[in-house]
C-alpha cells in the first residue's frame, strides 16, 4: 500500500512510527486536484467529493486501520453510455503489517488468505491512496442508468451468441 513519494503530500502519510496502541483518528479530504487525478486513476468522469476518516493502531507489527469514506462521482452507463452519478458511503477495516514477505522461489507455491495482513513497503501508510483504493472496491461494479436496457435485436436473445453469424440460414 505504497505510493509514489514524489507524487504524493506527505500530509495524506502518517508515519508507522507515530502510530501505537492507542486509537488515532486521521481525516482525509481531497482536494481539487487530488479529485482529478483520483478520477484519472478511477476511470470515470469526475470524482466531486472524496472524504474518509480513519482509525489506525499499531500492536508490534501489525497495524489495523478502520474507516469510514464518502464519495460523489460521476460514472458511465454500461447500457447507454450517458454519465450519471453515483454515491458511495463504506465503512471497512484493513491490516498491515510490517514484517517482509518470506522470499519465494520459482518452484514453492504460494497461498494467500483474504484475512491475512498486508505487507507495507514503507514506513508510511498513504490515506489518500487507501481512500482511492476503498472507493474502487466500492464503486458500482457495472453502473447502469435507471430504466437502461440491453436493446434487443427482435430475435430469440435466448439462442444468440457471438458465432450465430456463423450459422446458415
Amino acid at each position: 500500500m505504497t505510493a509514489n513519494p514524489d507524487k504524493k503530500d506527505a500530509a495524506s502519510r502518517v508515519g508507522l512510527a507515530d502510530l501505537g496502541d492507542t486509537p488515532r483518528p486521521y481525516q482525509v479530504r481531497l482536494s481539487p486536484a487530488e479529485l482529478e487525478e483520483a478520477a484519472r486513476r478511477l476511470d470515470v468522469p469526475a470524482v466531486q467529493r472524496l472524504e474518509a476518516d480513519f482509525t489506525l493502531i499499531k500492536s508490534g507489527v501489525l497495524v489495523h486501520l478502520t474507516g469510514k469514506l464518502w464519495a460523489d462521482l460521476t460514472r458511465i452507463c454500461v447500457v447507454t453510455l450517458d454519465e450519471l452519478p453515483e454515491s458511495v458511503a463504506a465503512d471497512f477495516a484493513l491490516d498491515f503489517t510490517t514484517e517482509a514477505l518470506p522470499e519465494v522461489t520459482g518452484e514453492e507455491e504460494v497461498s494467500i488468505e483474504d484475512d491475512e495482513p498486508e505487507p507495507l513497503e514503507a514506513d508510511y501508510l498513504d490515506l489518500h491512496d487507501i481512500a482511492v483504493q476503498q472507493l474502487s472496491l466500492e464503486m458500482t461494479q457495472y453502473p447502469r442508468k435507471e430504466g437502461a436496457e440491453m436493446p434487443s435485436s427482435g430475435k430469440d436473445d435466448r439462442n444468440l451468441s457471438p458465432f450465430s453469424i456463423l450459422k446458415p440460414n
